[in-house]
């Protein structure tokens, strides 16, 4: 991988939100939420105390916590892929000439001269954060980062297990990666299920807490990879 100079002060700040959004997700996933909780008690329903007594009140939270969190994962890629872009004419002509020859048919806009951030969020269907796998190909083309190899070589999440010791035994054979990313066994099939069934896993507690940590060491790796120094070396 070619060296990549990218302004310290904007990645971190993209490093920084990620950490603030995941945050956010760890206060929905623990119902830390004193508005809520006092609006409960007073206007708490029957039916709600049924969902309650059959789900768990942690682990609707937690749900909506690893909803969060992806969504989360998400922004922060996409983030992290413009900036470097922003910061690479090699790699925005990539891009642009990329995004030229898939719209050639289309003269209804002038891909060559807008900001490359209104280029990848106006070609959405071409440039899409969220899917994993479409993530890891648009970093191995243009930026020549492979996600996937990233969190192979991840060892500090190896302490961070499944509660399901047969999900735990597949995801140590085929890679967090590819849990992240399978939909039907993996988190993004699970996150699908949470945001459009309303699908609340019994064991929602555990996989979310497992997702913080190693989404944020992965997080930590992914700069390290990018500037080619452990993280702490890293100065503004």
């Amino acid at each position: 991988m070619a060296k990549i100079v990218v302004p310290v002060p904007q990645m971190r700040k993209i490093y920084e939100e990620f950490h603030l959004n995941a945050a956010k997700s760890l206060i929905v996933a623990t119902g830390c939420n004193t508005q809520y909780r006092t609006g409960k008690l007073r206007n708490i329903r029957a039916e709600l105390l049924q969902v309650i007594h059959k789900y768990g009140e942690g682990n609707i939270f937690m749900s909506q916590g690893i909803n969060m969190l992806i969504s989360a994962l998400e922004n922060y890629l996409k983030g992290v892929f413009i900036l470097i872009a922003e910061n690479n004419a090699r790699i925005e002509s990539r891009i642009r000439n990329f995004v030229n020859k898939k719209t050639r048919r289309d003269d209804r806009r002038d891909y060559g001269s807008i900001p490359v951030n209104d280029l990848v969020n106006e070609n959405r269907l071409l440039f899409n954060f969220q899917n994993l796998e479409y993530t890891n190909k648009h970093y191995k083309r243009f930026l020549s980062i492979s996600i996937q190899e990233i969190f192979r070589n991840e060892k500090r999440v190896k302490g961070f297990l499944h509660p399901d010791r047969e999900k735990q035994l597949w995801i140590e054979r085929v890679g967090y990666f590819e849990y992240l990313r399978n939909k039907n066994e993996g988190i993004w099939g699970l996150r699908h299920k949470i945001t459009h069934s309303c699908d609340v896993p019994e064991d929602a507690k555990a996989i979310f807490l497992m997702l913080y940590e190693t989404l944020k060491y992965f997080s930590t790796s992914l700069i390290e990879k990018i500037y080619g120094v452990d993280f702490d070396k890293i100065k503004a």
